[in-house]
């Protein structure tokens, strides 16, 4: 379980750290990656900043896919904001603001690791 809960958040912490950084670096070919038509200028904006809490987030996901073992809080904290980003997901798509293709790649890959990531920590002995 330690393996996957590692590979995983590796996975994870590349996905979000390439698309975080195109995000705040390249707002136009982030908006068009994520097929999203930029409609005024304070939206390249707003990309920016979800670029900003995206890599960051790849960052916290390659500290625990270095050590897994670090901190149990960060640990468990971290997989269940993963699962609160997928559920904000689904309340976007509910809301048919965005469809499934655009979004469905970094759903896939929190879900499986905010998963991982709460098995292996609570599935440790204590």
């Amino acid at each position: 379980m330690r393996t996957a809960a590692r590979v995983f958040a590796g996975l994870n912490a590349a996905f979000q750290m390439l698309f975080g950084f195109i995000c705040v670096l390249a707002p136009p070919i982030a908006a068009q990656l994520f097929k999203v038509d930029v409609t005024s200028v304070p939206m390249f904006a707003l990309i920016r900043i979800f670029g900003g809490l995206l890599a960051s987030s790849g960052i916290l996901s390659a500290m625990i896919a270095k050590n897994p073992d670090r901190d149990g809080g960060l640990v468990s904290a971290f997989g269940a904001v993963l699962l609160l980003n997928v559920a904000t997901d689904g309340l976007v798509l509910a809301a048919g603001e965005m469809r499934v293709d655009q979004l469905i790649a970094g759903m896939i890959i929190e879900s499986i690791t905010g998963v991982l990531l709460l098995i292996y920590r609570f599935g440790q002995k204590r």
